[in-house]
């Protein structure tokens, strides 16, 4: 059985709430796997630069929300 898509915007809204809640350094990749439910391996396929990439897509996330 092929894995559920997981959506952009889900997970985005996902790396958002654990970012906003336990900042970038108490935010770990366990935490970011759970909170979206992919594996590490597929965050890093994603992200290839780790939580670092993932928090600036947060960023540029909410840049692009405020601008509208």
């Amino acid at each position: 059985m092929r894995p559920q898509k997981i959506l952009d915007t889900d997970m985005i809204s996902g790396l958002t709430k654990v970012f906003r809640d336990k900042g970038y350094e108490g935010a770990s990749l366990n935490d970011l796997a759970a909170v979206t439910g992919l594996k590490k391996a597929s965050l890093y396929h994603r992200f290839p630069n780790g939580k670092q990439e993932m928090a600036e897509c947060v960023l540029n996330n909410i840049d692009q929300w405020v601008d509208d």
